[in-house]
Parts: C-alpha cells; sequence; structure tokens
C-alpha cells in the first residue's frame, strides 16, 4: 500500500533543497563544486533508504495480515 505523497517527496523534496535535479546534479559534478558532490552522493543513498523502508513496513504489513 503506497504512502501518497511520500513518491513525490523522495523525488522532488531533496532535489528542491539542493537546488539540483537529478541529472543537471551529475552534469554540476564537473563544476567541482562540493555541494553537487554531496548531493550526487545523497541522492543514491537516498533512494536506497526509501527502499529499505519501504519493504520493511510491507513485510511488516504483511505479517500483521
Amino acid at each position: 500500500m503506497p504512502i501518497h505523497g511520500l513518491e513525490s517527496t523522495r523525488r522532488d523534496g531533496g532535489s528542491a533543497l539542493a537546488a539540483f535535479c537529478p541529472w543537471p546534479g551529475l552534469v554540476a559534478l564537473g563544476s567541482g563544486k562540493s555541494k553537487a558532490y554531496v548531493f550526487t552522493a545523497a541522492m543514491p543513498a537516498g533512494m536506497i533508504v526509501f527502499e529499505w523502508i519501504m519493504r520493511r513496513t510491507s513485510l511488516l504489513a504483511d505479517s500483521v495480515n
């Protein structure tokens, strides 16, 4: 069961905080700015954590049923 709003937060919330979108963030690595490196490292890390949480909560929900 999806959590409404969480998916769009994952896609858009971090980008807004860093002032980068995913692809331009990767291109910005060429600028050498530390902000681009932090964003590019945090983007996949956030996706991995999100997937882990979603799988864990779905497994917990399945075990209750």
